[in-house]
């Protein structure tokens, strides 16, 4: 999954104090002092670790960018069909499409 740094420190952290156990303290460590590379090599090999810290912390994972740009453009597809089949009224369309702009800001 796909966490943001502040994310990612966030999680460390809490596996730092050693309250996910000792291994994952030592890791959690590691991953604060870790440079860029390393803490790639980290996540690469403990990102189930990281998942479930995270799950515990109630942190949720970013949107992958591009999953979510090919969610929206779906979504306005289908609203631009809708529209000129005449399921929906103009108002109705543009309600929508707001909704979809503020979810996509």
């Amino acid at each position: 999954m796909k966490y943001s740094e502040q994310q990612l420190n966030n999680i460390a952290r809490s596996m730092a104090l050693g309250t996910h156990g000792s291994f994952a303290g030592h890791l959690g460590e590691a991953f604060i002092v870790a440079d860029s590379g390393n803490r790639e090599i980290i996540l690469k090999g403990f990102g189930g670790l990281f998942d479930k810290v995270a799950r515990f912390l109630d942190i949720v994972p970013i949107f992958d960018e591009a999953k979510h740009e090919a969610f929206i453009e779906r979504r306005m597809n289908m609203l631009d069909k809708k529209l000129m089949q005449g399921h929906i009224s103009q108002d109705d369309y543009e309600t929508m499409v707001n909704a979809l702009k503020e979810v996509s800001a």
